[in-house]
């Protein structure tokens, strides 16, 4: 099968890079021919505004790169991972024109929200969900703060709802969660257009024994930025007091001197750190914390932690509870609560090397069962071939 990712690569990395280069390597595992059309924000954000402002709309050159890419390739589906901003849902449409299905798979909530966060001032926002326009993204400024910014999203989000670019014109939408599949379908996408196809990861190998892991400390992984309730996560180490286990918070951004500087002496911070050095953190953890306070697409993290048979202490915001509660893997607290957290926090800590370990064996077969390249790569196969004059 001949497939064409596209994707609008980020200033700042994210976790949609790696899984994009994951499916990829899968799938040409898998024997098909897998190419990409990337285009950098940087190339735009260097640019004159009114060119920004257009192509967050619609991108002429875009769709031309994409039917051009498309005839070289003799594609047969387009794996679109985000337009936004500056590719534009014009590429959904570049495809459809020349008759080439196409499948989105969603890493943010950026189809029924510009700001894709679904957060507000602190709280978790629908405002836009399901409406005719996006006028209130623009009202409360909610792309980077700017009315502008907030314009060019919000006219591009009503054009391509109210033509059907989300609705009729993207053939399978690929949620990463139950719960995102349910807002998608509340913003006006069909039901049988939409499946579930969670994130993968390698699988790490045999994970260690909770009693080797005693007395490690507890893990945060993840952006110092205030949405991934980090704030949070270090005062209820405050109340839990000096005696608490050692927490590592790995990971950099713009809160990181805010946060050294009100944190207790039994919390770390390693900085961003390489990819096999985390996952060596995580097998020798004896608990990953995941405070973040948004509804995240799909916390890779958390996913690692599953796969290295670590127990999880997580908030209890839909999108994580949705998995975790299933996986009985761990503990939830109240979001944004410290208080809620230190309690979960003591007593996880407080409880058994055999209690952890029934929390470590849970989470390894939720892993097992649900986000190996294995379960992936039947389900984008199964995927793709369901589409129209699609075959293997």
């Amino acid at each position: 099968m001949r497939i064409l990712q596209l994707h609008n690569m980020h200033q700042t990395v994210g976790g949609a890079n790696g899984v994009i280069e994951r499916e990829r390597a899968l799938l040409d595992s898998a024997g098909h021919d897998v190419r990409s059309l990337f285009i950098e924000s940087a190339d735009y954000l260097s640019g004159p505004k009114h060119r920004q402002f257009s192509s967050v709309i619609w991108n002429p050159e875009a769709n031309r790169a994409v039917r051009q890419a498309i005839a070289n390739q003799n594609t047969d589906v387009v794996h679109l991972h985000t337009p936004f901003p500056f590719m534009s849902p014009s590429v959904i449409r570049a495809a459809k024109g020349v008759g080439v299905p196409v499948v989105m798979t969603s890493h943010s909530f950026r189809i029924p929200c510009i700001a894709a966060t679904l957060r507000r001032d602190g709280n978790e926002c629908h405002d836009c969900v399901g409406a005719k326009t996006a006028l209130a993204g623009v009202r409360h400024r909610c792309y980077h703060d700017s009315v502008a910014a907030s314009t060019a999203m919000a006219l591009s989000s009503t054009l391509h709802h109210r033509t059907g670019t989300y609705s009729r014109a993207i053939d399978k939408h690929l949620a990463l969660t139950s719960y995102m599949k349910d807002l998608l379908v509340r913003d006006g996408i069909a039901a049988d257009r939409v499946e579930v196809h969670p994130n993968f990861i390698p699988d790490p190998g045999a994970p260690a024994k909770s009693g080797r892991r005693a007395r490690s400390g507890a893990l945060f992984i993840g952006r110092l930025v205030p949405e991934k309730g980090v704030e949070t996560l270090i005062d209820a180490w405050r109340i839990l007091g000096p005696d608490a286990p050692q927490l590592q918070i790995i990971g950099d951004g713009p809160q990181r001197s805010q946060l050294e500087a009100i944190a207790p002496d039994n919390v770390s911070f390693a900085g961003e750190i390489p990819n096999h050095r985390v996952a060596g953190e995580l097998a020798n953890a004896e608990a990953l914390v995941f405070p973040s306070e948004w509804p995240e697409g799909l916390g890779l993290s958390w996913v690692e932690a599953l796969a290295s048979a670590t127990p999880v202490i997580y908030s209890d915001i839909g999108n994580f509870t949705e998995l975790l509660d299933q996986a009985r893997c761990g503990y939830s607290f109240t979001t944004g609560s410290c208080e809620s957290l230190a309690k979960a926090a003591d007593a996880f800590f407080a409880s058994s090397i055999g209690e952890r370990e029934t929390l470590g064996t849970a989470a390894r077969s939720y892993y097992e069962a649900n986000f190996t390249p294995t379960a992936a790569l039947e389900r984008l196969e199964r995927i793709y071939t369901g589409l129209e004059n699609v075959a293997l």
